[in-house]
């Protein structure tokens, strides 16, 4: 699930500055992870969109 709300926030990026990012952090307590927004992340979020 949190990996599905990085990918809104770049898509929300994406749209806005017309760029997608190369990948976004998520930070659990004192640790963080690179998570790379790829077309395969997208295209999932954007499934996911739909199902709702």
């Amino acid at each position: 699930a949190h990996v599905l709300q990085l990918a809104a926030y770049c898509l929300l990026v994406e749209e806005q500055e017309g760029q997608a990012p190369a990948y976004g952090i998520l930070k659990y307590g004192d640790r963080a992870f690179e998570v790379d927004y790829t077309v395969s992340l997208r295209d999932g979020l954007l499934r996911t969109i739909d199902a709702i």
